[in-house]
C-alpha cells in the first residue's frame, strides 16, 4: 500500500469510528430518556430501587404497600423517608425524580432526606437507618448488589 492509500484507509477508519461514537451516544441519550421517564412515572428498573427496597422492608417487617401510604404514622413514614434518603445517596437520584417514583412532591423528599441526615444515631429513627445501611452493605459485600 503506497502512503497515500494508508492515509485514505486511515482517514475511512476515523470517519466510521466518529459515526459509532455518534450513533452510541445518541443511543445512550435515548436509554437515559426513557429511565427518566420511567422514573417520572414511579416506574424504576429492579435491579437499582429492588435491594434498597428489600432492606428496608426487611428491618421493619413492612409490605412494599405499607411503605408506599402516604401517612405521617412513624412506623411507615420513617423507613419510606430512609428508603428516599438512599436513592438519593445510593443512586445518586434527583429530588424530582425521586419523588416521580413515590408519587410524592419534590419538598416532601428534600424534608425527608434532611430529616434521615439529622437523626441522632440513638433515636429510633438513626437505628433504624443504621441497621438498614448494615444490612445494604452486607448484601453489596456478598455479592449480591452491584449497581
Amino acid at each position: 500500500m503506497t502512503r497515500v492509500e494508508l492515509f485514505e484507509n486511515r482517514a475511512r477508519l476515523l470517519t466510521e469510528h466518529a459515526r459509532i461514537a455518534t450513533e452510541e451516544a445518541r443511543v445512550v441519550r435515548e436509554l437515559v430518556a426513557v429511565e427518566d421517564a420511567l422514573a417520572v412515572a414511579g416506574h424504576a428498573p429492579p435491579s437499582a430501587t429492588g435491594p434498597i427496597l428489600a432492606a428496608v422492608l426487611a428491618e421493619t417487617r413492612l409490605t412494599e404497600a405499607e411503605l408506599r401510604q402516604k401517612t405521617r404514622r412513624p412506623d411507615i413514614a420513617r423507613p419510606r423517608q430512609i428508603a428516599q434518603w438512599i436513592f438519593r445517596e445510593r443512586l445518586g437520584w434527583s429530588y424530582p425524580r425521586i419523588a416521580g417514583w413515590w408519587d410524592m412532591d419534590h419538598t416532601t423528599i428534600m424534608h425527608a432526606c434532611r430529616t434521615v441526615v439529622e437523626w441522632p444515631a440513638d433515636s429510633a429513627g438513626g437505628v433504624l437507618r443504621a441497621a438498614v445501611e448494615k444490612r445494604l452493605a452486607e448484601r453489596t459485600d456478598d455479592g449480591v448488589v452491584d449497581d
